[in-house]
């Protein structure tokens, strides 16, 4: 309110008291007003390192200079004035910590479109007062505030910025930067914040989401080929079927496993916690994978919701249809790694798919969304060739993937997810794949 008073704006929101605290009604619609409240604001206010509504947000009050005496100089004496430099926070837009120490509100999840969407902020840091808009980043102490280990990132273009140029350039229909590809970047960031409640995990970036959409319809309004599609679950239908291969980031345990959000479907992203990583954020631009192509079709997905839970009143979970080759078989254990750690004990197994010659090969490697509760150690499985890319430009670097399913055990004639696959040879056509169909829920 003081800020507010002090830069003549009547009127002020505050999520904490606008919107009605623990009443499940009222959050549902607000939640979907976010991407409203934070675009069109003149200004917002950042507590950037308050642990709750209690704590003041102003930085404390820095020690006043103080002149040293450097010695004489002759007859002169040359006094200079000393300032304590302020803690200089990480504006980056790393997934990892940068060379600077960051703030409590960067490691939020709904913070991210937040900042992303607001017009400019005010950041109340924990030793500095921090101005963020679309074309410039200024701070108190006056160091550059995109950098990592001391030189600029990239171009030297801050965060906002850049956000800003990819969505909403005047020139995006001639713009080589693929929406698709930094909605994949965007989403592992994202993906490291916290989430207080699991059931948020679309809901915390439904908003940027639609930022997203409304940039690409903008490149088509221009005569640009559209690049996103509808929005399902995270997921964009125009990337479909690539963007089915996201990967964890983390190694699953079987003695503490991650537990799926039943208000989410399993080919979704949402429906594990934890980071995730796509493979095709690392395509051509990046120099780590070329050449990705799909090797499936998707003949059926859901409609368009911005609500992104699924209905506990629908007959069957929203899912997606898949053509593509499938070899039914087994996927076993074959290593399990126990790793001491400060906290405790990690645990980790290492899964294999058999071959048609009854063995299981190491040209290929498993990773698995959730290890079994259980102690088994083998398991019946169908693997979907998916796509097929190439590492480092090099055609004889041909990666192939898949993604692992069971038949659901709730609704007959579908399939859950399990997690994916990638072969260094052509594991499909050497196993006799056969081309089906299967509905993923």
């Amino acid at each position: 309110m003081k800020i507010a008073r002090a830069l003549s704006v009547r009127f002020l929101w505050i999520d904490a008291l606008c919107i009605i605290q623990d009443d499940e009604d009222d959050w549902s619609q607000e939640a979907q007003k976010m991407g409203t409240y934070y675009g069109n604001a003149w200004l917002t206010i950042a507590a950037d390192d308050a642990p709750d509504v209690n704590h003041t947000i102003f930085p404390p009050k820095r020690k006043p200079a103080m002149w040293l005496d450097q010695g004489s100089t002759g007859a002169r004496t040359t006094p200079v004035l000393l300032h304590r430099i302020p803690t200089h926070i990480d504006m980056t837009d790393s997934v990892i910590a940068g060379s600077f120490p960051s703030v409590r509100l960067f490691s939020r999840a709904w913070a991210l479109q937040e900042r992303l969407l607001s017009r400019r902020i005010l950041h109340m840091g924990p030793q500095e007062v921090v101005w963020e808009c679309s074309s410039a980043i200024r701070c108190e102490c006056g160091r550059p505030t995109d950098v990592w280990f001391g030189t600029p990132l990239y171009d030297g273009v801050p965060f906002r910025e850049r956000h800003h140029k990819a969505l909403h350039s005047p020139r995006l229909a001639n713009s080589t930067l693929r929406l698709d590809d930094y909605w994949e970047v965007m989403l592992a960031k994202y993906l490291s914040m916290q989430l207080s409640f699991d059931d948020d995990r679309l809901k915390a970036i439904a908003a940027l989401a639609k930022d997203f959409k409304a940039s690409d319809q903008r490149r088509a309004a221009a005569g640009a080929p559209p690049q996103l599609g509808n929005y399902v679950f995270g997921l964009w239908t125009q990337r479909l079927p690539a963007s089915l291969l996201w990967d964890t980031t983390t190694v699953p345990s079987p003695h503490k496993p991650p537990v799926r959000n039943p208000n989410f479907p399993t080919w979704s992203w949402a429906s594990i916690p934890g980071s995730w990583l796509y493979k095709t954020a690392f395509s051509s631009a990046a120099g780590y994978l070329d050449g990705f192509t799909s090797k499936s079709a998707v003949l059926e997905v859901p409609v368009e919701s911005w609500d992104n839970t699924s209905s506990p009143t629908s007959l069957l979970p929203p899912r997606i249809v898949v053509q593509g080759a499938a070899v039914v078989t087994k996927c076993r254990c074959i290593a399990t790694t126990t790793r001491a750690m400060s906290t405790g004990t990690s645990i980790s197994r290492e899964w294999k798919l058999l071959d048609i010659s009854g063995g299981y090969g190491s040209s290929h490697v498993v990773q698995l969304d959730i290890e079994p509760r259980d102690d088994s150690t083998e398991m019946s499985v169908t693997c979907v060739e998916i796509a097929e890319s190439t590492w480092g430009g090099n055609p004889r670097n041909t990666r192939y993937h898949g993604l692992l399913l069971e038949p659901s055990s709730l609704y007959p004639g579908h399939y859950t997810r399990l997690g994916t696959m990638e072969a260094r040879s052509n594991w499909f056509q050497d196993n006799e794949a056969v081309m089906g169909e299967y509905s993923i829920i």
